[in-house]
């Protein structure tokens, strides 16, 4: 009787793999994905593309990157305004073609990606450390060191609540196949979920040791993973300091089999 060939089997477990991640795995990574020249400041993640927010070292400029989700390089973007430093980004309330950034520290600007114009902006707190929206979500977060605020999609405040530091605060719809509204604040190597309204609900290790600075959910990568966490962690290979992005699972993965596969699988019965 006939059998699959070692590369096919090897592909389908790859396939459910992918799926099937659990909370916290890595599906996938690339990186450096910058030179010893720059710096990444932050990434947003759309419907299409990757985005790194990159800094030269040398001088103030700040460029948009384009990245696909595979990691290969699409081509340098427009420029934003200089700022003595670029956060956490995530989501904009604007939708589709905007992303939102926090700004020195001290305010959240809404900022189109095709000309890297700011649309809006508004001020939290004067001591922002990560920011999170999760598109269509009732609310939007700010983190101030170990405290994340919760905010309507106007401005005011509603409640907040502490974490265990929150370097970066990202929030996704999804999370094991369940819906909510969850909020996920990395700070070191490890990332801590909580509810809206701040109950702990788990927690689950980065890569390695390194240090979390800007992540956002988004699609995942391929699709059936559902959404994802999508993360800049440092690490340093010798005498620079550079950025690998991670693609980590938050647990929602569907069965989807390519119609192909079902009718190779089927020679071979």
């Amino acid at each position: 009787m006939l059998k699959p060939r070692a590369g096919l089997g090897l592909w389908i477990a790859l396939f459910a793999t992918a799926a099937f991640a659990g909370v916290g795995s890595v599906i996938s990574s690339f990186g450096p994905w910058v030179n010893y020249r720059e710096s990444t400041e932050s990434l947003y993640r759309d419907a299409s593309y990757v985005y790194g927010i990159m800094h030269d070292q040398i001088s103030p400029r700040v460029q948009i990157y384009k990245y696909t989700p595979s990691g290969s390089f699409v081509g340098g973007g427009p420029w934003l305004h200089p700022a003595p430093v670029y956060g956490d980004a995530d989501h904009s309330v604007l939708g589709s073609g905007y992303f939102a950034i926090n700004f020195g520290r001290t305010a959240i600007e809404d900022i189109a990606v095709a000309t890297g114009s700011v649309v809006s902006s508004w001020s939290p707190s004067s001591n922002i450390r990560g920011y999170a929206y999760a598109p269509g979500g009732k609310y939007k977060y700010a983190a101030e060191r170990s405290v994340v605020a919760r905010y309507t999609l106007a401005g005011s405040r509603v409640s907040s609540f502490y974490t265990d530091g929150a370097a970066s605060v990202a929030v996704t719809d999804m999370l094991g196949g369940v819906e909510g509204e969850y909020v996920i604040c990395a700070a070191g190597a490890m990332a801590h979920v909580y509810t809206e309204a701040g109950s702990h609900l788990r927690s689950f290790r980065l890569w390695s040791s390194s240090e979390n600075f800007a992540a956002v959910c988004g699609p995942g990568y391929p699709a059936e993973c559902g959404d994802t966490y999508w993360c800049l962690q440092v690490y340093e290979p010798g005498a620079y300091q550079l950025e690998r992005v991670f693609q980590i699972s938050l647990g929602n993965g569907v069965a989807v089999e390519p119609a192909s596969v079902g009718k190779v699988k089927a020679l071979f019965r």
